[in-house]
């Protein structure tokens, strides 16, 4: 009898997260069309003018913007996955949340920073 890898119970839960971000992602796309897109325009600009961040400073700064219309917060995540991914960002440690409890977060860094 073989004992299970650790990898293959990491993999349920990396499958479960995805669709999780791909579910709320959907939701925002119905409320507002093409969301994901403006969203993910939006953090490329935000980092472009940060060299690092907390996610929710940029939620905060495109709530507070009316050219990315107000969608379940936790949309964000697939926009967040999708610019780490294409390599405008990546995480750069963590931070308590204030929207969290204090609950740790991922600080993000800026891979596209302008230096403006």
């Amino acid at each position: 009898m073989t004992q299970p890898s650790l990898f293959d119970a990491a993999q349920p839960a990396a499958v479960s997260r995805q669709l999780g971000m791909d579910r709320a992602l959907a939701g925002a796309e119905r409320q507002h069309e093409d969301w994901g897109e403006l969203a993910f325009r939006f953090l490329v600009a935000f980092a472009r003018r940060r060299a690092s961040f907390m996610g929710w400073e940029c939620v905060r700064a495109a709530e507070a913007c009316s050219n990315v219309p107000i969608a379940n917060p936790k949309a964000w995540g697939a926009i967040f996955a999708r610019a780490a991914r294409d390599g405008y960002i990546s995480k750069d440690g963590y931070e308590p949340d204030p929207n969290r409890n204090q609950n740790p977060a991922p600080r993000w860094r800026s891979r596209c920073y302008a230096g403006v």
